[in-house]
């Protein structure tokens, strides 16, 4: 079975803001591939006051998705000065007998014909300013340079927020768009009578391979689409 790969754009987000982002991609991934019966909830977020997003309101879906952001947020690899970097995929699969050595043994097996590439580089270093309130007469002379230096920080700050939020706001337009599109042959067979919201099985993972400058090189894609993820399983369902 060929898997469908969608490549996401890159997310680069302050570390402040990489679990909303995060939230946002993934239930937005699977509340459009969850065709049993759900309750949409719309979501705000903190760190981008602009953006809103649906997930289905089921509770396990929910622990499922934050206990995944929470272990690769602890997991992520340094990929430059100050940045720490990583991949996130969900992939959608089924399950299928396969028959062992002379069909005396039948194992299951996880076919996948669906994956989310979601790549991501976080700002790790911090963004305080330091107070200039309480100043001697020695520092008065640096008050200038000191505001200067401050409003340049604070531009560089807000600049890099509303790429960040612009960002986010293409992806999960990208992901509606990829799955209303006329593309799904891959998608399998399916109960639509059944009680679960997700009809599909799906797993967040993080591979294992990822190169220092947080996008991964031509030659670690082409071995992901030839030979499948070395990767770390976060949550699998």
């Amino acid at each position: 079975m060929n898997t469908l790969q969608h490549f996401l754009p890159e997310l680069e987000v302050d570390k402040t803001q990489i679990e909303d982002a995060l939230r946002a991609v993934l239930h937005t991934i699977l509340f459009n591939r969850s065709l049993g019966p759900v309750v949409p909830t719309e979501k705000n977020m903190l760190s981008f006051d602009n953006i809103t997003y649906v997930s289905c309101g089921i509770p396990k879906v929910e622990e499922n998705v934050d206990k995944a952001i929470s272990k690769f947020c602890s997991n992520l690899q340094l990929v430059g000065p100050g940045l720490g970097g990583g991949q996130l995929w969900v992939s959608f699969y089924e399950r299928r007998e396969k028959k062992a050595f002379f069909g005396i043994h039948a194992n299951k097996e996880k076919l996948y014909w669906e994956r989310w590439i979601i790549p991501v580089v976080v700002n790790l270093s911090p963004h305080n300013i330091k107070s200039n309130s309480t100043v001697n007469d020695k520092e008065k002379e640096t008050n200038y340079c000191s505001s200067s230096k401050s409003k340049i920080l604070e531009y560089e700050k807000r600049r890099k927020n509303e790429m960040a939020e612009k960002v986010l706001r293409n992806t999960l337009f990208q992901i509606v768009k990829s799955v209303n599109g006329n593309n799904s042959n891959h998608i399998p067979p399916v109960n639509l009578n059944s009680e679960n919201a997700m009809v599909f099985h799906y797993e967040i993972s993080a591979p294992s391979e990822f190169t220092s400058n947080g996008r991964g090189s031509d030659n670690w894609i082409q071995k992901v689409i030839l030979n499948g993820p070395n990767k770390i399983n976060l949550m699998s369902i």
